[in-house]
This record gives structure tokens, C-alpha cells and sequence, in this order.
């Protein structure tokens, strides 16, 4: 989806909106909002800032310039946002201890397993 109204389409698909919805949301009139959606025009900053506080799920990068993924989650999110600003040096640190933490909970859930598959034997 290379183009603005492509990943617009996309938008409006994934998450049913009509045209009513996103002149709502952004705050444009009608026939800006169907110029954009043709292609016809480029969005403003603003319009694109609008519908991204509006729906927050959306990725602002992705829908501005087709960079990352379109809906991340909020981890993802965190970690995108934690990579572009934190010391590399604190990213590993913090990398380090998630590997832990994830280590620590398979640990668990093999536990659970095992104990399960016991009790399943009696």
C-alpha cells in the first residue's frame, strides 16, 4: 500500500468506518475527505494526526509513510518507541532482563503442563 488512500481504504475496511465516520473523525469536510480518498488530494498533517487520535490502534508512522506495521500492539508499541530513544547500552539491559521474565513464565507453564499431564494419568 504505497499510496495515502490505499492505507485509508484499509483503515476504513479493518475497522468498518464509513465516509460519515472519518470526515467525524478528522474533522475535514466531505469533499476533502473524498478528495483524499481518491487519491485526488494528499492529506494534511492534521487529517492524519485526527484520525490516529481518533482511532489510537493505528500506527501514525504506517499510515504517514508506510513504515512499520499498520495496527501494533501495545507491547510492540512500547518497544518501537523504546528502541528509537533509549541508550543501546539500557535497550540490551532491558532485552536481557524480558528474556528472563519470558524464560521464568515458559518455566511455569512447563510445570503446569507436567503436573496436568500427571493428574490426567491418575
Amino acid at each position: 500500500m504505497e499510496k495515502f488512500h490505499e492505507r485509508l481504504a484499509y483503515v476504513k475496511e479493518k475497522f468498518n468506518l464509513s465516509e460519515s465516520d472519518i470526515i467525524k473523525f478528522t474533522e475535514y469536510s466531505q469533499s476533502a475527505v473524498n478528495r483524499i480518498r481518491k487519491g485526488q488530494q494528499e492529506p494534511p498533517l492534521n487529517f492524519i494526526i485526527n484520525l490516529c487520535d481518533s482511532i489510537p490502534s493505528i500506527s501514525i508512522d504506517w499510515l504517514l509513510m508506510n513504515k512499520g506495521i499498520p495496527f501494533p500492539s501495545d507491547e510492540e508499541r512500547t518497544l518501537g518507541v523504546m528502541v528509537k530513544h533509549t541508550n543501546p547500552h539500557v535497550m540490551l539491559w532491558w532485552l536481557r532482563m524480558e528474556l528472563e521474565r519470558v524464560e521464568k513464565i515458559r518455566e511455569v507453564i512447563i510445570e503446569a503442563i507436567e503436573h496436568m499431564k500427571k493428574a490426567e494419568a491418575l
